[in-house]
C-alpha cells in the first residue's frame, strides 16, 4: 500500500513554488521599471507655467516660436535627465516660462 506525500510536505512544496514564481514575476517587473527609467527615449509629460499660470503648448509655441521652443525643450530635457530636481525657467517677452517635466 503506497501512500501519497504527507500533507505538510505538499503544503511546503506549494509554498516554495508560489514564492519562486512570485519572485520571478517581481524580478521581471523591477528590471523593466529600471530599464525604462534609464533610457532617454521615454515620453515626458510637460506642464508649462507663465508667471505661475498654466498655459498650453500651442500658446508657448506662439509666444516663443517653433525654433526657440525646440531649443528650450532640448535644453530642458538635457538638464532634467542630468538632475530631475533642477528648476527649468526661461525668459519670454511676457514673463518667465517654467517647464515641469515628469516621466509618463
Amino acid at each position: 500500500m503506497s501512500a501519497g506525500p504527507h500533507p505538510a510536505e505538499t503544503a511546503q512544496r506549494r509554498s516554495r513554488e508560489a514564492n519562486a514564481s512570485k519572485s520571478r514575476r517581481n524580478a521581471g517587473i523591477f528590471t523593466g521599471a529600471l530599464e525604462s527609467r534609464c533610457t532617454m527615449k521615454q515620453t515626458l509629460h510637460k506642464t508649462f507655467l507663465l508667471e505661475g499660470e498654466t498655459v498650453t503648448l500651442r500658446y508657448v509655441k506662439q509666444l516663443c516660436g517653433e525654433e526657440r521652443y525646440q531649443r528650450m525643450m532640448a535644453d530642458a530635457k538635457e538638464k532634467f535627465f542630468a538632475d530631475p530636481t533642477v528648476e527649468l525657467r526661461y525668459p519670454t517677452r511676457n514673463g518667465i516660462l517654467t517647464i515641469w517635466l515628469r516621466p509618463n
